[in-house]
């Protein structure tokens, strides 16, 4: 096994293990939902933080009792965790509510609370972020920045503006190891799957620990055979909380050397550019954020970047059934592939759905040109 790597798919599989464990000696962990909360003002109060996400969409009985039936999976499977009491070791949750969907799990949520349905959840905290260039909008967000930062001091007992310095500078390392494992994907060195245990690790662990595995993971990834297959980046609507898309994509014989995806590659070309402070950090989180309120055009620019860097033989376009606003901009991500010149196919089915896996197989075996 790559040297590294299995501490690191170990703690993609078994994601709240690594944060229990820290419970347990008496850390705050501070769980998140959603990649727009700054992680580095966490890490600044001195509390673990880790990503909160879905387990899998099979049943959810704990939540169907209060949530109406046309939300999304994701939603109802946090839901359920959260009633089944899965993140009560949490000293906090943070919920950054720049969907509809986390949105609806925050006021869900916050409704079981105040019915006394459960007596233990976490204290619980909405991080908003408003997109534009309009000063008052940047106010804003300084303020719920300024707001977040409060809430976690009260937890982590940390002035945070004193630590930014180190949490800058740690921040710098993962960016600069993360476009490290970049390049190494563009030369096809490194496997889709792999690539994201890899990114995604670094979501379920301690930064300083993460740190040093991705580092030893990247050594020996440098030192591989280039893998075979058409260079591939995926382009999801909803975002890609595991590998087994990636999974089935591989499969057919291609290489997934990038992702359009806070899960996957665009982390990589997010910099926390300027002086360690709150402005900074806001500058970077605001320009970086992939939620579905922010413009288009920044939405899409990463996207676009990739596409006028070339490199690319096929493009996977995956707007699951759950999908609620990407769809209507598949019509015009179409034409823009087809005036690259891409190859490029829309999968429509659940990756998680064993039943359409064969589907999936079939659809991607078609455009890749193998048998099927």
């Amino acid at each position: 096994d790559v040297t590294g790597l299995a501490t690191l798919r170990t703690a993609y599989r078994d994601r709240l293990a690594a944060a229990r464990r820290a419970a347990a000696r008496g850390k705050r962990v501070i769980g998140l939902v959603g990649h727009c909360v700054p992680v580095e003002l966490v890490w600044a109060a001195g509390c673990f933080a880790v990503q909160l996400t879905p387990s899998g969409h099979g049943p959810t009985p704990a939540a169907d009792g209060f949530m109406e039936e046309q939300l999304d999976r994701d939603t109802r499977s946090l839901f359920d965790r959260f009633l089944r009491g899965e993140f009560d070791f949490c000293a906090g949750v943070v919920i950054a509510a720049t969907s509809d969907a986390n949105r609806h799990l925050f006021h869900y949520v916050r409704e079981v609370a105040r019915q006394g349905v459960r007596d233990t959840l976490p204290p619980l905290h909405a991080f908003d972020m408003m997109f534009g260039d309009l000063p008052a909008l940047r106010h804003y967000g300084l303020d719920r920045m300024r707001e977040l930062a409060r809430f976690l001091r009260l937890i982590g007992g940390h002035d945070i503006e004193p630590r930014l310095d180190a949490v800058f500078a740690m921040a710098h390392r993962r960016r600069t190891a993360l476009q490290r494992l970049d390049r190494l994907r563009r030369a096809r060195l490194v496997s889709g799957v792999d690539a994201i245990h890899a990114i995604g690790a670094g979501s379920f662990l301690e930064p300083e620990s993460c740190q040093a595995e991705l580092e030893a993971a990247l050594t020996t990834f440098e030192g591989a055979a280039p893998l075979s297959g058409a260079r591939t980046i995926i382009v999801p609507a909803v975002p890609l909380h595991d590998d087994r898309l990636h999974r089935l994509v591989e499969d057919a014989g291609v290489v997934v050397i990038a992702e359009d995806d806070t899960w996957g590659a665009r982390p990589a070309a997010d910099e926390l550019a300027g002086p360690p402070t709150m402005d900074s950090l806001f500058a970077a989180y605001h320009a970086a954020a992939a939620a579905p309120r922010a413009p288009a055009a920044q939405r899409e620019a990463w996207l676009r970047r990739r596409l006028r860097e070339g490199g690319i033989d096929l493009v996977v376009v995956y707007i699951p059934p759950d999908d609620q606003d990407f769809g209507w901009s598949y019509p015009a991500l179409r034409d823009l592939l087809d005036g690259h010149g891409l190859r490029h196919i829309a999968i429509r089915e659940n990756a998680d759905d064993p039943a359409a896996a064969a589907t999936i197989a079939r659809q991607l075996a078609a455009k890749i040109g193998m048998p099927a």
